[in-house]
């Protein structure tokens, strides 16, 4: 029985302590949660659904005592909680170690690093010890058994080697999972968050409506990494390219929940003789048509798909602005992640207007080769981004040309280096946009462009590591462009940029294989100028092997015929500079990719300090 007095409503509550029903729980004396609900018009309701307000009491009929509790802390509310304290004491711990790594960086002299001070007194030069050193004069490598090399005026501290142990767990954590490019690190972290996702089911009883909280949060989650100035990437330090895959395997567990939270509520309406009436109800079918979406969408990220309709992949994401709608009009706790969402969401696109809504004259559009297989744009780069500092080795931009279409963007490396005034992407025909582009290149000098970026971080301070090596196959070789314009100062640089960097670099090895000589024709100019670059004594000694793998009868001076081994190289690193930290940067065909970084982590549980980074343009 009710009533209703001064506003208040009162409900009387009486059953017996033990029904005998199997259906009904024992009353047993203590606090029981009790789900209660309540609609706006008058009537009786047969279905627990149709009510406009639902909540939970904690109710002792043994005392009379009830308490309401609060809705907050539903599943979804709880693992966005969880998930953003998580983040937070990383970010935390990422910044403190930051900061303990920096402290002490620039040195004058250590004997400890093997170095020793140069120069006439009151200097602060530091030389290496090892000797020979390599040059080059044009092609060909010389060796001068007298040189020097010294570090500039104020230099770095070298990044610590760490121990056998730290980098044996290095190397287990980062193995690469087999026939995939994921790291193990990576897939712990999702067993993880699926564990999270199954102990937050549990902090309500109702399990079909746990589901229901968990898309949510979920498709709120799902959305961060998605964004491409995604405050993921300022916690973490990981590249958008990296965080993109988090987004993928999240989004895969929302349709995942969406489906278990779809098939869970018709199995209890079946087991209720309610399936009929209820799937007609209109509540329902905003429901079921979201997961319907979500089922759509899953469907358009098949790879093949991706790779070659990325227009129906692209647009075909944008229908979850009606997948968070039909959320919010099938259950209202759904809105406050949608909200969110939406917002950050809709800062991203704001900041990408800023980056690239205008478009502005290439500096230069002209195709490199004689084959006609690349064109090199360069453009100005945004004052916003130089202003903040945002320009790194290694980068990508996206660049949309309007001549061809306002909406299409394509992801290209950064072959400029961050220092540069201009930026620049050299393009390989490939496919239909990339041909369309080649031959506006043989008539035009200039086109429209604009360009939203940069992105990517290698999450590493280039010149804090004493050795580098970089490996290339084919157009891979633009993001090495990259690092190697800023390691040795060329490129469209002020006077004042073509100093020297301090840094504690040793040598830097490039390895990039080719399919025939002529491709060297791609960046011949930019090698001639790095090698001059080279001879600088202040700049790290530069080893560069290039690979001819089709190589028709014998190669000309200055290239090698057939395939690197990348295991002789990695011994040979490892033995010539025991003890000194190495970074290695990959970007290729992905068989290039998975043996160099399987081979990069199996010397790293052997002790070595490799540290492995690799390109991917997998969105």
């Amino acid at each position: 029985s009710g009533k209703q007095e001064a506003g208040v409503t009162t409900i009387v509550f009486r059953r017996k302590l033990k029904t005998g029903d199997s259906k009904d729980f024992e009353i047993a004396s203590g606090d029981m949660n009790v789900i209660f609900a309540k609609g706006d018009a008058d009537g009786s309701f047969g279905f627990f659904s149709k009510h406009s307000l639902t909540s939970t009491a904690s109710i002792n009929f043994f005392t009379g005592s009830s308490t309401v509790l609060s809705d907050f802390w539903s599943p979804g509310t709880v693992l966005v909680i969880i998930v953003a304290v998580l983040l937070f004491l990383y970010s935390v711990l990422r910044l403190v170690y930051l900061l303990i790594s920096s402290h002490g960086k620039k040195i004058t002299n250590d004997s400890n690093l093997g170095l020793v001070a140069s120069g006439e007194s009151g200097t602060n030069e530091i030389e290496f010890r090892d000797q020979p050193q390599t040059f080059y004069k044009g092609s060909q490598k010389v060796e001068d058994e007298n040189s020097t090399r010294t570090f500039p005026t104020k230099t770095y501290r070298q990044k610590s080697h760490g121990n056998g142990f730290s980098n044996r767990i290095y190397g287990a954590f980062h193995l690469r999972f087999p026939y995939t490019e994921i790291a193990l690190i990576h897939i712990l972290v999702m067993i993880l968050y699926i564990g999270i996702n199954v102990a937050c089911l549990f902090v309500e009883t109702d399990r079909p409506k746990s589901f229901g909280t968990l898309i949510a949060a979920n498709a709120f989650l799902a959305t961060i990494p998605a964004t491409r100035n995604s405050i993921l990437v300022v916690m973490t330090g990981l590249p958008f390219d990296k965080t993109i895959m988090f987004h993928r395997w999240v989004g895969r567990l929302v349709v995942a929940i969406a489906s278990v939270h779809v098939l869970y509520t018709w199995a209890t309406w079946i087991k209720q003789g309610t399936f009929k009436t209820q799937m007609v109800e209109k509540v329902n079918i905003y429901g079921l048509v979201a997961w319907i979406i979500l089922l759509f969408m899953l469907a358009s990220t098949y790879p093949w798909i991706r790779r070659n309709r990325f227009e129906v992949f692209y647009y075909t994401h944008f229908i979850f602005i009606a997948f968070f709608a039909l959320g919010c009009f099938h259950n209202i706790k759904f809105i406050p992640f949608a909200i969110s969402a939406c917002v950050i969401y809709g800062l991203d696109r704001i900041f990408r207007l800023i980056w690239g809504l205008w478009p502005k004259k290439t500096v230069l559009l002209r195709i490199k080769d004689s084959k006609n297989s690349i064109v090199q744009v360069r453009f100005e780069k945004g004052a916003l981004g130089k202003k903040l500092g945002l320009y790194k080795p290694g980068q990508y931009v996206f660049v949309n040309f309007p001549t061809f279409s306002f909406l299409e963007w394509h992801p290209f490396s950064l072959c400029s280096g961050p220092d540069e005034i201009t930026g620049e992407v050299n393009i390989k025909s490939l496919g239909n946009f990339t041909k369309a582009l080649l031959e506006k290149a043989k008539n035009k000098d200039k086109m429209w462009i604009r360009v939203d970026g940069p992105y990517g971080n290698l999450n590493l301070n280039v010149n804090r590591f004493p050795v580098h090596l970089l490996v290339a196959g084919g157009i891979g070789f633009t993001p090495v462009l990259s690092i190697l314009k800023h390691v040795y100062r060329t490129g469209n640089l002020s006077k004042e940029d073509q100093k020297p960097l301090r840094h504690c670099l040793e040598l830097v090895h490039v390895i990039w294989t080719i399919q025939s000589q002529d491709q060297n024709s791609w960046f011949q100019e930019e090698f001639e100028e790095i090698r001059r670059a080279a001879t600088n004594p202040n700049l790290p000694k530069l080893q560069l092997d290039i690979y001819v793998t089709r190589a028709n009868g014998e190669v000309e001076p200055g290239f090698i015929k057939g395939r690197p081994k990348f295991p002789q190289v990695f011994d040979k690193l490892a033995s010539e500079y025991p003890g000194k930290a190495k970074s290695v940067f990959v970007c290729g065909p992905a068989v290039m990719v998975q043996d160099i970084w399987d081979i990069s982590m199996k010397k790293s549980r052997q002790g070595h300090n490799f540290h492995f980074h690799n390109e991917t343009f997998e969105f």
